[in-house]
């Protein structure tokens, strides 16, 4: 992502935009009271993403509004790619209440990074100060995960079903089964539980 001010000594921010070839690389334009209307060609014309007046009595808010917004449009494209080309392995990132409520976990928690750890729907979370788990599960995925461990724990795996709880994305201990499954909220579709990451939760 770049920012840059139309006035520049050698150039204006326009000409530098057009210089860049990057077509994943956002950019955002500061202008002046008579440099606006100089933006609206180039906004239409997609050689920037967005422009700010910098006289702007919001101008720290309004920029980070607007590179919060760049950041989500580079990353939906990014994921349009990835699910075409793993043949929709990675759906659920296109799940609408699963983005709205990441947007609104990171919101709340102040989150600075987030990964995800599996294709299923867990990810991984961090602010400066703490990390947290978000297991995401749809309905397809509780009913195929309770048809391959309908032999396990019956009280557990019909929790599972009445979607009281879901699973953690580490199964790996059979012996204790019971702590790898958390209660769950619901958000449309998607069940899931967010915890502060513990040393109950390994490999991360």
């Amino acid at each position: 992502m770049v920012v840059s001010d139309y006035q520049m000594p050698d150039m204006d921010g326009i000409e530098f935009f057009n210089k860049i070839k990057d077509i994943q690389i956002k950019k955002i334009l500061l202008t002046g009271a008579l440099e606006q209307a100089k933006a609206f060609t180039p906004l239409n014309n997609e050689i920037i993403d967005s422009y700010i007046h910098k006289s702007s009595e919001n101008l720290k808010t309004d920029l980070l509004q607007h590179i919060h917004k760049a950041q989500l449009a580079y990353f939906n494209n990014i994921t349009k790619n990835i699910i075409a080309f793993t043949n929709d392995k990675f759906s659920i990132l296109e799940n609408q209440n699963l983005i709205q409520l990441i947007q609104t976990l990171i919101t709340d928690n102040n989150i600075t990074e987030y990964y995800m750890l599996c294709e299923t729907g867990t990810f991984l979370l961090q602010n400066i100060e703490k990390k947290f788990v978000l297991n995401a599960c749809t309905n397809n995925y509780l009913d195929l995960f309770c048809e391959m461990y309908s032999q396990s724990n019956k009280e557990l795996i019909d929790s599972v079903k009445q979607r009281k709880f879901v699973p953690n994305f580490e199964l790996n201990d059979h012996l204790n089964l019971e702590n790898y499954f958390y209660p769950c909220k619901q958000t449309g579709d998607i069940y899931y539980n967010f915890s502060e990451l513990t040393n109950q939760i390994s490999g991360i």
